[in-house]
């Protein structure tokens, strides 16, 4: 088989991501007074046009179609209606499958994605079979800022459901991960710290709260700025 230049794929990341950006401006022009004839466009009608667009016939690239898919159905969520949220993500994934494979990592992370929002709406063991998949997928690869954020995600999803030794587990391994990474992703860092930080506190344990408290402000000032 012929090897795939990095160059090329680095190319063709850009050009689908410049496809993705262009389709986003040109949804969000529909709301524009000119557009839409003075009319009032809600941000519900307006994913309901992008849906239909990205649904139908005019993107025939899958890579671009399946982050749009994402974008959209992460923007449902976002508004509560995870119903329709789960639906677009869920064809995202099968997307992101299809091209990339089921053992890729645009794939486990595509399914950590989906079984975040599917917590709202789905049966808990339909949830925890998709993250555990995702987890599956993202230990084998490179990415260890993917692994440490579904994993996270799986701490969260123990806490909720009162399973708070194990939740503290993932904490743990998923912060080791960060700290162990050459590149680690700050905001990853910053949710895996405060998360760890609320768990102490909750457990009315506040001297072990303090410092991972401190930590998450400390690369939160660092990265994003003080307010």
């Amino acid at each position: 088989a012929r090897a795939v230049h990095p160059e090329r794929i680095a190319r063709n990341e850009a050009e689908s991501a410049q496809r993705v950006t262009d389709f986003l401006i040109e949804l969000f022009a529909t709301s524009t007074p000119d557009r839409s004839l003075g009319e009032t466009i809600t941000a519900r009608a307006l994913l309901d046009i992008g849906a239909r667009r990205i649904q139908g016939e005019e993107i025939r690239d899958p890579k671009v179609r399946a982050r749009l898919l994402s974008a959209v159905g992460s923007a449902y969520a976002s508004l509560g209606l995870h119903d329709e949220g789960v639906e677009l993500l869920h064809d995202a994934a099968d997307e992101i499958q299809t091209s990339y494979g089921p053992q890729s990592t645009e794939y486990g992370k595509a399914l950590s994605n989906l079984a975040n929002q599917m917590q709202q709406v789905a049966k808990q063991e339909d949830v925890e079979r998709m993250m555990e998949g995702s987890l599956e997928i993202l230990a084998k690869g490179e990415d260890r800022n993917a692994f440490a954020m579904a994993t996270l995600r799986k701490a969260e999803w123990r806490f909720n459901h009162g399973e708070d030794v194990e939740a503290d587990s993932l904490l743990r391994s998923a912060i080791t991960l960060l700290e162990n990474e050459a590149t680690p992703d700050t905001s990853v860092m910053i949710t895996a710290y405060s998360m760890r930080a609320f768990s102490a506190a909750r457990s009315m344990h506040e001297e072990k709260a303090k410092p991972d408290f401190l930590r998450a402000l400390e690369l939160a000032t660092a990265h994003y700025g003080e307010k």
